[in-house]
């Protein structure tokens, strides 16, 4: 049992380092194999809400991207929109590293 628990824990360190693209290997006569599939259950349930996430992300981005392009050079825009616009833009940047952290492909 210690070699499948070990191979586990192996895993679940790699899921906190932010690698969600493996799968637990464990041989069917193991005496914890429902646990590893439970678990490859839900590193690949994080994985598929995870691109998800970074799909949204990616949209937002380029949704802010445009709206900079299109009220970057206009003056007359208002001290409290340009300050709601840089807001965006730094959010933006916090969430594109924040799920960069995981590797899902």
């Amino acid at each position: 049992i210690a070699g499948p628990l070990f191979r586990m824990e192996k895993s679940i360190k790699e899921v906190g380092e932010g690698s969600l693209n493996f799968k637990i290997d464990l041989r069917s006569t193991d005496e914890v194999i429902e646990m590893a599939d439970r678990l490859n259950e839900m590193i690949g349930s994080i994985r598929e809400r995870m691109v998800n996430i970074k799909n949204c992300v990616d949209d937002l981005s380029g949704q802010i991207d445009s709206l900079n392009g299109l009220l970057k050079d206009n003056k007359a825009l208002p001290a409290r929109a340009q300050g709601v616009l840089e807001e965006l833009l730094k959010n933006k940047e916090r969430l594109k590293k924040e799920t960069n952290y995981f590797r899902t492909d």
